[in-house]
C-alpha cells in the first residue's frame, strides 16, 4: 500500500529538493539521500517499529485510510444484539436464525454461484462455521456463562438441524438444474427428492437422540443422518471392494496412505463392553410370562453408543453425497473425530480425483478447528492428530464469529465468505434522563405536579477497528481495539 505525504510533507520536501540543488555537485547526491531519509521518518509513525512489524503499519493505514480490497460499505455488519453487556437483548433476539442466513450466503458464495472465468480461483472444498451456539433466545449464554459440553452440542446439533432445509433446498435444487442441463432424459416436472447432504454428527447416539428430538419429516427429508465412523467405513469400504479388481501393489499403496480406515478412539474398547452390559442380552428371557407385550423390560435398549438402525443407509445409489455437513466433531469429545474427518475427506476426494464434479465439499461446524492448527495438542502427546495440522489450515472460514476479551475491552472478529476480516470494538453507553416535572392536574384536578424518576439506558456501539485480508493474530486484534478505544476516548472528549 502506498501512502501519500500531506500537502505539508510536499512542501517540505519541495524545499528540501531547491536547497539541494544549490549545494556543490560532488555532495549533492549525499544530501539528497539524506534528506529523503528524514522526510521519510517524519512521516512514519516509527521507523524502528515498522522495520520489526511491517504488516502493522499496513493494517491499521487499512482503517485510516478508509482503503481495503473491499470498500468498507460493502461489508456485511456485525450481527445485532450480540453484546454481554446487554444480555436481555440478545434473549429477545433470534441470533441463531440470522447466523444460519449469514452461513446460507456464506455457502452460496462459495460453493453455488458460477464460476468467475476471469480468476483462477478453485472453490474450496474445506469450509468451516465458527460461532458462538448458545447466544439468543430464552436460554442465552455467553462465554462469561456456565455450560457445559453436552449443552454445547445439543445446541449444535439444533443449529445445523434447523438449517438443513434451506441448505439442502438450495444446493439440492442447484445440482438438480445442473444435472438437468447435462442429461436430456430428465423430465422438467421431475421432483428434487433426492438427499445431497449428509449430516454427519459425532457418534451413533448422537444420531439416535437427534431423531428422537426431531421427528418432522421437513428436516428428515432434507439430508441423511449418519456418524463419523459410518461415513469414514462407507468410504473405505468402498474403496476395498473397488481396489479388490486391482493389482496387489495398488492394494498396498492405497492402504499406506489412508491408514487403514476407521481410527477408534480411545478406550473404545472398554466402551464397547460397557455398552454390552447395560444393552443386555434380551433373546433368552424376553417374553418368559407367555405374555406378547411390550414392557419397558422387554424392549431392548440401545445402550450407551446408540441404535446403530438410527444411521440411514449410505449404500444405495441415491445416496451419493455432494456436501458433508459435520457437527462439533472434536470440541469436546475424541480427538479422533479429527483424524477421521480428515481420512473420509481425502479418500472421497482421492477416489473422485478424475471428475471434479464430484469432489464432495466438507463444512464442519463450530469443530474448535482453532485448537487443532494452533498447536493446543502437543504433537508428541499427539502423532496421529498432528498429522491433521496442515489439512485443517486449508480450511476456509466462509462465517466466523468469535469473541475477543482482554485488557478491559470486548470485541468480536468476523468473516463472511469473500469478505475480508472485520474487528469489532463493543463498548457500552449509559445515558441518563434528568428528572422532570410535569403538570398533573390533568390526571388529579388537584394543581400539584409530579416529578418523574431519573431513568438510565444502554446502548452498545460497534466500532470497526480493523479490516484485514489475512486473519489477525490474537496480539494484533488486542492492539486494533486499544487503539480504537483511545480514538474513541479522545473524539469522546472533543
Amino acid at each position: 500500500m502506498i501512502l501519500s505525504p500531506s500537502s505539508s510533507h510536499n512542501r517540505q520536501l519541495q524545499r528540501q529538493r531547491q536547497l539541494a540543488s544549490t549545494s556543490s555537485s560532488g555532495g549533492s547526491s549525499l544530501v539528497i539521500m539524506l534528506l529523503t531519509i528524514l522526510s521519510l521518518i517524519n512521516i512514519s509513525p516509527s521507523l524502528s517499529f515498522l522495520l520489526q512489524h511491517p504488516s502493522s503499519y499496513y493494517r491499521s493505514s487499512l482503517i485510516l485510510s478508509s482503503t481495503t480490497s473491499t470498500s468498507t460499505s460493502n461489508l456485511t455488519p456485525l450481527p445485532k444484539d450480540i453484546s454481554p453487556f446487554d444480555k436481555s437483548a440478545s434473549i429477545g433476539c433470534d441470533v441463531q436464525g440470522e447466523l444460519r442466513k449469514l452461513a446460507t450466503i456464506a455457502v452460496q458464495r462459495a460453493l453455488l454461484d458460477d464460476d468467475d472465468t476471469t480468476s483462477n480461483k478453485r472453490r474450496p472444498t474445506l469450509l468451516e462455521l465458527e460461532f458462538p451456539p448458545l447466544l439468543g433466545g430464552s436460554k442465552s449464554k455467553t462465554q462469561f456463562d456456565d455450560f457445559d459440553n453436552v449443552q454445547e452440542l445439543e445446541a449444535n446439533r439444533d443449529w445445523c438441524v434447523e438449517w438443513l432445509p434451506t441448505l439442502a433446498q438450495s444446493f439440492n435444487t442447484q445440482l438438480f438444474n445442473k444435472e438437468k442441463e447435462e442429461d436430456d432424459e430428465i423430465e422438467e416436472d421431475e421432483e428434487v427428492n433426492e438427499k445431497k447432504v449428509w449430516f454427519i454428527l459425532p457418534d451413533t447416539k448422537e444420531v439416535e437422540l437427534c431423531k428422537e428430538d426431531w421427528k418432522g419429516q421437513r428436516y428428515r427429508n432434507s439430508a441423511l443422518f449418519t456418524s463419523i465412523e459410518a461415513v469414514t467405513e462407507y468410504y473405505f469400504s468402498s474403496s476395498t471392494s473397488t481396489s479388490n479388481n486391482s493389482n496387489n501393489s495398488n492394494n498396498n499403496k492405497d492402504n499406506n496412505n489412508n491408514n487403514d480406515g476407521y481410527s477408534k478412539p480411545w478406550g473404545s474398547t472398554i466402551a464397547n463392553f460397557a455398552n454390552q452390559l447395560v444393552k443386555g442380552n434380551n433373546k433368552d428371557d424376553s417374553n418368559k410370562d407367555g405374555k406378547d407385550d411390550d414392557s419397558p423390560s422387554l424392549i431392548p435398549s440401545s445402550g450407551l453408543l446408540g441404535d446403530e438402525n438410527s444411521l440411514d443407509t449410505l449404500t444405495s445409489k441415491e445416496a451419493q453425497a455432494a456436501l458433508h455437513l459435520v457437527c462439533q466433531p472434536g470440541n469436546g469429545g475424541p480427538v479422533e473425530d479429527w483424524i477421521n474427518v480428515k481420512k473420509f475427506h481425502e479418500k472421497c476426494t482421492n477416489d473422485n480425483i478424475d471428475n471434479v464434479d464430484v469432489v464432495v465439499p466438507t463444512i464442519i461446524v463450530n469443530g474448535a478447528l482453532d485448537k487443532v492448527r494452533d498447536g493446543y495438542y502437543a504433537s508428541f502427546i499427539f502423532p496421529k492428530l498432528a498429522k491433521t495440522f496442515d489439512f485443517y489450515k486449508s480450511f476456509e472460514p466462509i462465517l466466523y464469529l468469535k469473541p475477543i476479551t482482554d485488557k478491559g475491552l470486548y470485541g468480536w472478529i468476523f468473516k463472511v465468505y469473500n469478505e475480508p476480516y472485520q474487528i469489532y470494538l463493543q463498548r457500552p453507553i449509559t445515558t441518563t434522563s434528568a428528572p422532570k416535572s410535569i403538570d398533573s392536574k390533568a390526571y388529579n384536578n388537584d394543581g400539584t405536579t409530579t416529578t418523574t424518576p431519573t431513568t438510565t439506558s444502554l446502548t452498545v456501539e460497534d466500532i470497526l477497528a480493523l479490516v484485514s485480508d489475512t486473519k489477525p493474530t490474537y496480539q494484533e486484534c488486542i492492539q486494533a481495539l486499544l487503539k480504537c478505544n483511545a480514538n474513541a476516548n479522545d473524539n469522546a472528549t472533543k
